[in-house]
């Protein structure tokens, strides 16, 4: 009998990081080579922002904190998404960028589902799910509110 494994199936970058859309599958093993300078690093270091909630616990090498949210949070369009396998489902954790007139801050959302799969491409493991998106609040306030 196989057991589900809990933990990352995906990760996702949406106009952020150099990435107009970067779609990377972790539920298996994966290599990440190519030549200097073409987002390797800059991937793996956004997954820091979904999985570590405080910047302070965040390490960007010989970039400081204030030239990585400039560089992943470069317009209210960007994104960086990780969904993961629970107990009781997938889920969808997002991090959306507010751009210069968010001061390049960011803000985080959940939702029940899995990512869409990309254009035109339907893998066997995709699965369609109705979707609740989650809005996060002030801090200290731990109550989840759906966007409408």
């Amino acid at each position: 009998m196989s057991q589900e494994r809990y933990g990352i199936r995906r990760f996702a970058l949406l106009n952020t990081a150099g990435y107009s859309l970067g779609i990377f599958p972790l539920e298996t093993p994966l290599s990440v080579y190519g030549a200097n300078n073409l987002g390797k690093s800059a991937s793996i270091n956004a997954l820091q922002f979904p999985i570590l909630a405080r910047m302070s616990d965040m390490s960007f090498g010989k970039y400081s904190l204030e030239q990585s949210r400039k560089f992943y949070f470069a317009s209210d369009t960007s994104y960086i998404l990780v969904e993961v396998m629970l107990p009781h489902g997938p889920h969808v954790i997002g991090v959306a960028g507010r751009g210069p007139g968010g001061g390049f801050g960011h803000q985080f959302f959940v939702y029940q589902g899995s990512l869409p799969p990309p254009k035109g491409q339907l893998p066997e493991d995709w699965e369609d799910r109705e979707q609740t998106l989650l809005r996060s609040t002030e801090v200290g306030d731990d109550q989840d509110r759906p966007l409408v």
